[in-house]
């Protein structure tokens, strides 16, 4: 984890050249309704609902430079630790009962079951394990809780990256762990 002067984070969290974000109030009704509206959608819009507002973003260069980055330290670490590790990207992943869903910049499965539970070719996400690790990157300021969406949806880490700064997060009984469970594992 790194830290950062309240300058050089302002800067981070006034956004980045290309992405863009509009975020309003609306039901889980209007939220699927979006959600179909965006798919299939040439240009990449990443959608995410906490219950209240739904937010649409779409990402700028530096915003997919910096998950690029954090990708490869995933891949770098699972394979030194010999952690087992299927990336499941920027998949949308729904708790209706819940009214939470989002997609993150990438997510990830490190245990053998969840990738073993991933293999087979369902268009259905609720046949589907959530994944072990999220990794968000926000460049700018979300309008959505993610933490509660992320504490509904039962993802067990979450990196966030603001620019500027990372925060690891582990869910055990709350978002408040400051470490990974990737450099505390044993390699196998």
């Amino acid at each position: 984890m790194s830290t950062a002067t309240g300058a050089a984070r302002a800067r981070a969290r006034a956004g980045d050249a290309g992405e863009h974000r509009v975020a309003f109030r609306t039901g889980w009704e209007g939220y699927q309704a979006l959600a179909r509206l965006v798919d299939g959608q040439p240009e990449r819009v990443r959608i995410a609902f906490d219950g209240e507002v739904v937010e649409l973003m779409s990402p700028g260069a530096p915003h997919e430079r910096d998950k690029h980055r954090l990708e490869r330290i995933v891949a770098v670490l699972t394979e030194e630790r010999s952690v087992p590790c299927q990336a499941m990207a920027s998949t949308r992943w729904e708790h209706p009962e819940a009214a939470r869903a989002l997609e993150a910049d990438a997510t990830f499965y490190l245990t053998r079951a969840k990738i073993l539970g991933s293999r087979h070719r369902s268009k259905d996400i609720a046949d589907y394990p959530m994944p072990d690790l999220a990794i968000e990157v926000d460049h700018g300021a979300s309008r959505v809780d993610r933490e509660s969406i992320y504490r509904a949806l039962a993802v067990p880490e979450v990196w966030s990256f603001d620019g500027v700064e990372l925060r690891i997060e582990v869910l055990d009984g709350g978002f408040q762990l400051p470490t990974t469970r990737l450099l505390n594992s044993k390699p196998s």
